[in-house]
């Protein structure tokens, strides 16, 4: 179920996708999401100087995605904005490093790559976990208490099948079979979200 903030969100997209321009729309849309953006772009260690253009692009890339009917109005607006700005970010960081390749290298720039790319792999890594906080809370609104907790135990916590069985009042096979079901649904939500 939508929050009231995702109404208004989408409401607000409505009518920015619409034939003719919507100057008022625009603007409260930018006024809404922007200070959203520029923190993740802040704690990501986005560059002072891309941040603008990280803005406009996800901003922009936002309504046409709404516009082509990308977005499903049963998920949550601000996870896929938010994805939607580490992709921005990802490919402009991409784009950066083809530029500085195809100049002649100084030590100065070698060293720039090599930062460019550890800070790849942390967002990167952020994401993952992002995407996997994300796959948990849709999984886990989907199954049992006992299921879950059966999941977690076995998987997470590396108890032993015998004594989460006696604990939660499940036989052996439920509790592996409990662990089977949550991994492949976390899979399954793990790729949806990869391709939203």
């Amino acid at each position: 179920m939508a929050s009231r903030a995702d109404e208004t969100s989408l409401s607000l997209l409505v009518r920015l996708t619409r034939g003719e321009l919507d100057s008022e729309a625009w603007d409260l849309f930018v006024a809404r999401y922007g200070p959203r953006l520029l923190e993740w772009a802040r704690r990501w260690h986005v560059a002072e100087e891309d941040i603008d253009e990280l803005v406009q692009q996800v901003l922009v890339g936002l309504v046409e995605q709404f516009r082509k009917r990308r977005f499903d109005s049963t998920r949550n607006f601000r996870a896929w904005m938010k994805t939607n700005a580490y992709r921005v970010w990802v490919r402009l960081q991409r784009e950066q490093q083809r530029q500085l390749r195809s100049q002649p290298m100084r030590d100065s720039q070698l060293l720039s790559i090599e930062a460019r790319e550890d800070m790849l792999r942390l967002i990167e890594q952020q994401a993952e976990a992002e995407a996997m906080e994300i796959a948990i809370a849709r999984v886990k609104a989907r199954v049992q208490d006992k299921t879950w907790e059966a999941f977690k135990l076995l998987a997470l916590d590396e108890v032993d099948g015998k004594t989460i069985a006696e604990r939660l009042g499940m036989s052996i096979g439920s509790v592996y079979v409990a662990r089977h079901n949550v991994q492949k649904m976390l899979a399954e939500e793990i790729e949806k979200i990869a391709r939203e």
